[in-house]
């Protein structure tokens, strides 16, 4: 039997069998491959035979993270190595040799510049540096020796993009191979091959891994081009590593939604830094002011501009390390493309060996800041105020607390969320439904009288609060410095073709025209790479925060009124008086019920209400009034209102020695049998009197008597006319009527109208007097011009007077 040592050599290198296959790609953690004979291993390491030999040649892992690479970008194959750096040197080396010529951009990526001027100089092979945005640029550069034209999708770090397509199209005919660094667009952006590029090269420790948690790069294209790469890589050793490749096989499933976030993300971060104090320029493939963005509606993927972006800090070399040192949410770390959003300074970083001059004639500034933006909550607003913090020289805002930071972005999530017009509106609605049961039930005076009905008035009135906190400070800075307007859905966009250059003074005699027009105006960019952005009535958005505050002030009128108003209801009869309140020491206002007038028609409905009032104040009378149905009285603070009506009998009853038991006016302010009915007792007399109207129409009244025994006797009576009923003589002397009033003191009343005055005025505002944006810039050789109006708005004839305008500044 074989000793320990072999035995457990052995077991610990069995493959289990799989019948079930993994879900995931399994990491075949091993350097070396088992074979059959020598001749199998000879064709392995010769790539005659598939099969795996030795993890510097090939890899299962490497394998099918190949096939998924090649897959993504429309390729034949692929071939991963162990950095992006490793990748760009094979790519080159497997086409070039001494003596040739490369093509590259004058804003390149530090690494491939180094590696050009650097290590392949010492070999022979020249390079020369063009604008990869000017084809004749490219042409100009081309040499009987040149081999390669070397570009990025998006350039690192300025962000300009080349046209692909029309490169090919100068290189291609002179046998020229043209490779194309795809890292800023990743294949979910962009597929080069697509456009007739002969090679891609990726590093995927950026957008592929995603997470900066790996080191990787690829070469992607036509297999015999892929094999030439492939064997560059073997020799050189410059392989990648099993779980490399494993965890980039990971981050493929979910770059869709990665490079969806980051793009969206960047656009919302651009589009609110540019014209930002302290920034000079904000350079991204989205924004309509980039000068390459008709040409990026093209090349990617729905026209989005990935995750980079560039800023150019005003203040040189010394502003952009400044702004890094300041940052809260960012990271100040070098690479691109992963879950956090990462800031470089390329003047002191991948560029630092250039000076100002060489920086310049890269197309780069000494204070350019190179942006990452990551998959954080934009909608928080941390991010998109990156850079407006970054340049507050606060010293405050150099460092925060880790801890004060998790509990402060939860805030803002919850503030926006809050602030949202969405959860305003739910919450209307639930106090509406509410209010509406609140009328409708027996005992509904007790949901509005409660602690949840409390609480949804306090998150109604928060939500308001939100709203004009999230919303105005955009609001302001939109109306003092116009931004760009964004193309798609909504926007109304037209062409003008020019027939030559414009200059500086076309420009400003648009702006002043637009100007004149009601626009206010901001002009971006110089040269030959300008545009004009302006907004009409920018106001007209504060009307919109106006509503909301409208909103706040609603409910704290009705707050203010529940918590501090009184309502009271008293019934009275001509002559008499009653406090407008419950009784407290002090007070002294009082009403008194001095004629009520009535006057009905053949149907029995009621022509005329008028009451006649008066309000006493320490027992002196202050003001006379005459209240009608729906013409309420007014006195020190107090609404009154006549709120029901009804007949009252003048008795006068006696005992049978004489003895006035009764004698007055009494408000048949009952029901028995449908009819108006009261009940009065008479102690002195052991006697309680029913009293009911049972002939409104000849006034007859029926009195019955009742004792403790039961119900003695009852008799029917006209006006003057006198009854014995029971033990006590009842004398009907005429009829009367009597007037309920509700007096109620609300100290919110005020702020309740004028809010809705506001409301009302806001939404007139916003819907009769709409905000409008335009935009216009350069399109190749026309000025497109884009208009965005209001939700509900109809800016069709708005446009055709802009083409007015600009079409007269053209003549």
């Amino acid at each position: 039997m074989p000793g320990f040592a072999t035995r457990a050599i052995r077991a610990a290198s069995r493959v289990p069998a799989a019948p079930q296959p993994p879900v995931n790609v399994p990491i075949y953690q091993t350097s070396t491959f088992q074979v059959a004979s020598a001749a199998e291993l000879a064709d392995l390491l010769d790539f005659k035979r598939p099969g795996h030999s030795y993890s510097r040649y090939s890899n299962p892992t490497h394998e099918a993270l190949e096939a998924a690479l090649a897959e993504l970008e429309g390729a034949e194959a692929c071939h991963i190595t162990a950095s992006g750096m490793a990748a760009t040197h094979a790519a080159i080396l497997s086409i070039v040799q001494a003596g040739d010529h490369v093509i590259a951009p004058r804003a390149l990526y530090g690494g491939t510049y180094a590696l050009l001027t650097g290590l392949l100089s010492r070999y022979g092979i020249t390079h020369t540096f063009a604008d990869e945005t000017d084809i004749s640029s490219i042409e100009a550069a081309i040499t009987e020796r040149t081999r390669v034209v070397w570009l990025e999708t998006i350039a690192n770090p300025t962000t300009d993009v080349p046209d692909i397509a029309a490169i090919v199209g100068v290189a291609r005919p002179r046998g020229i191979a043209v490779v194309v660094d795809n890292t800023f667009a990743s294949p979910y952006l962009c597929n080069p091959l697509a456009l007739g590029a002969d090679l891609v090269v990726h590093s995927m420790t950026k957008y592929i891994g995603g997470h900066s948690d790996l080191t990787g790069g690829a070469i992607v294209g036509e297999a015999e081009r892929i094999d030439h790469a492939r064997h560059v890589v073997i020799n050189a050793g410059g392989n990648a590593q099993p779980l490399e490749a494993f965890l980039a096989l990971r981050g493929l499933k979910t770059l869709a939604l990665r490079m969806e976030r980051h793009s969206a993300t960047a656009l919302a971060v651009a589009d609110a830094l540019e014209g930002a104090p302290g920034i000079g320029q904000v350079r991204y493939p989205g924004l309509a002011s980039h000068p390459q963005h008709s040409l990026v509606r093209r090349q990617l993927r729905d026209g989005r501009g990935g995750g980079m972006l560039a800023i150019d800090v005003a203040g040189g070399r010394a502003a952009g390390e400044r702004f890094l040192d300041r940052l809260r949410v960012a990271v100040h770390a070098t690479s691109l493309g992963s879950a956090e959003t990462l800031c470089s300074h390329p003047a002191s970083s991948s560029h630092r060996q250039f000076d100002d001059a060489q920086l310049a004639a890269s197309g780069l500034t000494p204070g350019m800041v190179r942006v990452s933006i990551g998959l954080e909550d934009a909608g928080c607003g941390r991010l998109t105020s990156v850079g407006r913090r970054a340049m507050n020289p606060a010293p405050a805002l150099a460092t925060r607390p880790i801890g004060l930071d998790r509990l402060t972005r939860p805030a803002e999530r919850a503030l926006r969320l809050l602030g949202d017009p969405r959860t305003g509106l739910a919450l209307l609605l639930v106090a509406a439904v509410w209010n509406a049961a609140a009328a409708a039930l027996p005992r509904g005076d007790t949901l509005v009288d409660s602690v949840p009905y409390l609480l949804l008035l306090g998150a109604i009135l928060l939500s308001g609060l939100a709203a004009v906190a999230v919303r105005a400070p955009a609001a302001w800075r939109e109306w003092r410095r116009p931004a760009p307007v964004r193309d798609g859905r909504g926007a109304l966009t037209f062409r003008v073709p020019l027939a030559g250059e414009l200059g500086d003074d076309f420009r400003a005699e648009l702006a002043l025209r637009l100007r004149r027009a009601g626009y206010r105006v901001r002009s971006l960019g110089r040269g030959d790479r300008w545009s004009l952005v302006g907004v009409r009535r920018g106001w007209s958005r504060f009307a919109a925060l106006g509503s909301h505050a409208a909103l706040v002030l609603l409910v704290v009128g009705a707050a203010v009124g529940a918590a501090f108003g009184s309502e009271t209801t008293f019934s009275l009869l001509p002559g008499d008086q009653a406090l407008l309140e419950a009784a407290r020491p002090g007070f002294t206002d009082s009403l008194r019920l001095d004629r009520f007038d009535a006057a009905f028609g053949t149907d029995g409905r009621p022509l005329r209400l008028d009451t006649t009032v008066t309000f006493l104040r320490a027992g002196q009378p202050i003001s006379s009034q005459l209240l009608r149905v729906n013409q309420p009285g007014s006195f020190s603070g107090y609404l009154v209102h006549g709120w029901t009506y009804g007949p009252a009998v003048r008795l006068h009853v006696t005992s049978l020695g004489g003895r006035v038991l009764l004698a007055g006016a009494e408000p048949l302010d009952g029901v028995r049998d449908g009819l108006p009915s009261a009940f009065i007792g008479l102690p002195a007399a052991a006697t309680t009197l029913g009293v009911t109207l049972v002939d409104a129409a000849s006034n007859v009244v029926e009195v019955a008597a009742a004792t403790s025994a039961g119900r003695q006797d009852a008799a029917f009576l006209h006006a003057g006319e006198e009854r014995r009923v029971g033990d006590v003589i009842v004398r009907l002397d005429g009829f009367d009527a009597y007037v309920t009033f509700l007096a109620r003191r609300d100290p919110g009343m005020a702020l309740l109208f004028g809010s809705a005055a506001l409301l009302s005025l806001c939404l007139a505002v916003s819907f009769w007097l709409p905000r409008r944006r335009i935009s216009l810039r350069l399109d190749g050789q026309a000025l497109r011009l884009s208009l965005r109006g209001e939700r509900f708005d109809r800016p069709a004839g708005e446009l055709a007077r802009l083409r007015g305008i600009l079409e007269g500044a053209l003549q």
